[in-house]
């Protein structure tokens, strides 16, 4: 991944030392409610910013705050909050204050094995509350699907989706797996809706690259999946008590 936005949820338990092979710089992790973040995390030796300012360049520590969540230069130091219970706070006048929320959900439609981008984009619509979202313009219609909202085509002769940006979007429920068939997807941003989020099939997605689910209805990640990201990069996705790791997104090998 480019990077990794999980900011703004339910995320809950220790921050994982699998993070570490990436730049901290490109994994948001604010504004959940973390309890803990591993030390190999903050290893002087990762980076520039660890190196400068330890474990506050990954999240700010509970009892303190910034509006990044995290000391990213010597201005944006983590100030003194009382009330701030977590990691990452990034509201001292609300901290501590949000209380897990799930999503509105919709029932799932029936699994279809073999669909056209049309039929999968039409598929997402139906499930995530489309006719309430904000805006639709050209969804489930003859237009051609390069001409929906929010739907980004490549300019080569394939015009396969390759982004689809609906932040803010009033969408709902949960987005159907078969959004990681599509062959051409390299952005996925969905970000500050009411949305829940499966990561299961990700590993059919080859040419993803990035995603931003900050601010929805994530409190969870379940399951495993190892998954052969952008030139082969492998990253697993996976849930575990023993590392206390409610919903985190850990890369690893």
């Amino acid at each position: 991944f480019d990077y990794v936005d999980i900011s703004s949820n339910q995320l809950t338990g220790n921050v994982p030392s699998s993070f570490s092979k990436y730049e901290i710089d490109t994994v948001y992790l604010s504004d959940n409610q973390f309890s803990s973040i591993d030390n190999e995390l903050c290893n002087p030796s990762l980076g520039t910013l660890q190196a400068q300012y330890g474990c506050d360049a990954v999240l700010c520590p509970p009892k303190t705050w910034n509006e990044e969540g995290r000391q990213e230069s010597d201005a944006e130091t983590c100030e003194p909050c009382p009330s701030a219970k977590y990691f990452g706070t990034v509201d001292c006048g609300s901290a501590g204050a949000k209380q897990p929320t799930r999503a509105p959900t919709l029932p799932n439609l029936p699994p279809v094995i073999a669909l056209g981008e049309d039929q999968i984009l039409s598929r997402f619509y139906d499930v995530c509350g489309g006719p309430r979202w904000t805006r639709s313009d050209n969804w489930k219609t003859s237009s051609d699907v390069c001409t929906w909202f929010g739907i980004r085509c490549a300019q080569d002769g394939n015009r396969g989706v390759v982004s689809i940006m609906l932040s803010s979007n009033n969408l709902i429920g949960t987005p159907p797996m078969e959004l990681f068939r599509l062959p051409d997807l390299e952005s996925l941003i969905l970000d500050t809706n009411k949305i829940l989020f499966d990561f299961t099939g990700i590993e059919r997605a080859t040419k993803l690259n990035n995603i931003d689910v900050s601010n929805t209805g994530l409190y969870s990640v379940k399951g495993h999946c190892q998954c052969s990201i952008n030139k082969g990069i492998e990253l697993s996705f996976q849930c575990s008590p023993r590392d206390s790791a409610t919903g985190v997104v850990p890369p690893s090998d």
